[in-house]
């Protein structure tokens, strides 16, 4: 059997394998040696949870000034917008086009690169990290940061004097983990009136959310740091919607037509040719709603940063590369708090810009947006 394990498991090697065959042996001490560095990891990482240099600080985020913060995370949204031929000439010109629509609303905007901890699915693991400021690649990380009552950026937002709020139009069942994350107030799809067809198991539109989320919140004396999960660019691609005026969002069943439009996923996903076209058409509405919706906010808008998840899977993005845009909006003086980051001016990063791993951002705007520390 130790014979048989080694060999196998290549820690020796023999001409030929011992007779007859071990396998549950084997098994059974490649389940230890993973267990062992499985502990070893989750031990590492609890170090890393409780060292947070920003636990000790008081009187954060105070060069916000009290403004509105609303994080909105896009689905799917990666490099291969910007450097795969089938989606970028499309992409590109959308986000040139919002780009000119922001800028004479009168916003200023950077944009810049991040590395997810994932790909092709499972967008928790980046919301975490990024949120919490740790590396949550795998499900036994994102279940140990839920434990280990590390501070999220909503808590030193709550910290702050800010209402923090989840909308999750994905949400369709408990959600208890939210506790952890230091939301005041989340607000799952049995919450958000959307009276329309769903789009399978996409339960709502993304411009049916951005047009109503802010008639969500019940009146407070508090500035606001929210978080929207759109859900209109996760696979499987099919339907699609598209933008209607604004006004005409109404409860949301001038979408119902759009809902019953296209190929089932097991007929999409039977042409991968077609899975990739589809891709591209659904995350273009993404971001032309979600620009569009940024360049209708006033005077008082609030500093918003949107942030892709994850890259498509790899036959769909062209590359197993995890980098995903993202972008800060706001007035000019706020924005130059960031300058230090390195990111490109206007909405479409530099291709050679820096990278950084999205669970460098939470330290990185709570710096930025921070009076020194006072040693």
């Amino acid at each position: 059997a130790v014979a048989d394990a080694g060999h196998h498991l290549k820690y020796w090697s023999f001409e030929r394998s011992p007779p007859g065959s071990a396998w549950t042996s084997r098994l059974t001490f490649k389940r230890a040696v993973e267990m062992r560095s499985t502990l070893v990891d989750l031990a590492q990482f609890g170090d890393a949870a409780r060292a947070d240099p920003f636990a000790a600080r008081s009187g954060l985020l105070n060069l916000l000034d009290g403004r509105d913060v609303v994080l909105i995370w896009v689905e799917s949204y990666g490099r291969a917008s910007f450097d795969n031929p089938l989606y970028a000439p499309t992409h590109l010109e959308t986000l040139r086009v919002a780009e000119a629509e922001i800028a004479d609303a009168g916003f200023a905007m950077r944009s810049g690169w991040l590395t997810s901890p994932t790909a092709g699915g499972q967008s928790w693991l980046a919301h975490g990290t990024l949120a919490a400021g740790l590396w949550t690649g795998d499900h036994g990380r994102y279940n140990a940061m839920l434990v280990s009552g590390r501070k999220w950026l909503f808590h030193y937002a709550q910290d702050a004097g800010y209402r923090t709020a989840a909308i999750m139009p994905a949400i369709t069942v408990g959600w208890p983990e939210s506790s952890a994350m230091g939301f005041d107030l989340v607000i799952p799809a049995a919450d958000i009136p959307y009276r329309g067809e769903r789009f399978r198991w996409v339960t709502m539109p993304d411009q049916f959310t951005l047009a109503v989320y802010d008639a969500l919140l019940p009146p407070a004396p508090r500035p606001d740091f929210l978080q929207l999960a759109l859900i209109s660019s996760p696979a499987p691609w099919t339907p699609i919607a598209r933008m209607v005026p604004w006004e005409d969002v109404g409860d949301g069943t001038i979408f119902n037509e759009m809902a019953a439009e296209g190929p089932t996923p097991k007929a999409l996903w039977a042409d991968r040719d077609a899975v990739r076209e589809a891709y591209g058409r659904s995350v273009d509405y993404a971001l032309r709603v979600a620009f569009a919706h940024v360049a209708r906010l006033g005077d008082e808008a609030p500093l918003v940063i949107v942030a892709g998840d994850h890259q498509a899977a790899g036959f769909v993005a062209g590359s197993d590369n995890k980098d995903v845009a993202v972008h800060m909006i706001g007035p000019d003086h706020m924005l130059e708090r960031i300058a230090h980051w390195g990111w490109t001016d206007g909405l479409i990063p530099a291709g050679d810009g820096p990278v950084r791993r999205m669970d460098t951002f939470r330290d990185d705007f709570l710096g930025a947006f921070s009076s020194p520390a006072v040693s």
